[in-house]
């Protein structure tokens, strides 16, 4: 994880956010998404040094995510903002993935079964050489 992320993902319960983070599981073939919510045993003060992801199984990708048995899994309108990865993002409120659709599904099944007034705000990350000021990216 990078050094801001980590910053961030360690300090969540300080401001009584609950934090929510990827799972893709084992079959990547399905290429579908949940996000687990970490509860208050996540609190990494209580690691002696060690963040609470740190002992959790890998993916094919070598990422850390929650382990199978937690359960605790969002549902529509859990979510008020959702921070997206990408390649690329532009003017036009674009976002070029990695070319799996994680996300893409991900959001657009959240946001079906949720009222227009409780839709998630996307952010997303990138690097300012990411971000395509003069272009757009090809949909």
């Amino acid at each position: 994880m990078h050094g801001m992320a980590c910053y961030l993902v360690g300090n969540y319960g300080e401001d009584g956010k609950t934090l929510y983070v990827p799972r893709v599981g084992m079959n990547f073939e399905l290429c579908d998404m949940d996000l687990v919510r970490c509860d208050s045993n996540c609190d990494s003060s209580n690691l002696e040094g060690k963040l609470f992801y740190d002992d959790w199984p890998s993916n094919k990708w070598n990422i850390p995510e929650p382990p199978t048995t937690n359960s605790n899994v969002a549902t529509p309108g859990d979510i008020d903002l959702l921070i997206v990865p990408g390649l690329a993002f532009d003017c036009n409120l674009h976002r070029l993935g990695q070319g799996k659709g994680y996300y893409d599904r991900f959001i657009a099944k959240m946001n079906a079964a949720t009222d227009t007034e409780k839709k998630m705000l996307l952010v997303g990350v990138c690097l300012e050489e990411q971000f395509l000021k003069d272009g757009t990216i090809p949909i």
